[in-house]
């Protein structure tokens, strides 16, 4: 998962608090915050600013720290090679759920996976946690 993503999750658990009340509790300017998670590339967070984070929203630092290494352009690509393959996707979601499916749509939000009966699933991507081989396990 993107640091972008988790950032969005964290703030959704929280009931969706506003990014000025995040940024206020943690001592950032509210503009740096939107910009680590409306990023699409490597959200530039300083290790200090991690820390803060990680423990306002009660997570382990690690995971942020991980999270911030993760581009989100790994997972774009990924969805994008296995839709003009036409093939399954394989993705790990936050709680340890697992789906899988053809890409029936993708946008920079979500991604709708077609099922065997026809059926479509909708997956945010601030849930996904890791795709391909690492989500098959």
């Amino acid at each position: 998962m993107t640091l972008s993503d988790l950032l969005m999750l964290l703030r959704a658990r929280k009931g969706g608090i506003f990014y000025s009340d995040v940024a206020e509790a943690i001592g950032i300017p509210t503009l740096h915050l939107v910009r680590a998670e409306r990023t699409y590339t490597v959200p530039n967070l300083s290790p200090d600013e991690i820390n803060r984070l990680a423990e306002y929203f009660g997570v382990p630092v690690d995971d942020l720290r991980r999270a911030q290494r993760q581009p989100r352009s790994e997972l774009t690509t990924y969805l994008g090679t296995r839709e003009k393959e036409a093939a399954p996707v394989q993705l790990r979601l936050a709680g340890e759920t697992r789906v899988s499916g053809q890409v029936a749509w993708r946008d920079r939000h979500a991604v709708a996976l077609r099922q065997p009966d026809d059926s479509v699933i909708v997956v945010y991507r601030s849930s996904i946690e890791s795709w391909g081989e690492d989500a098959a396990g």
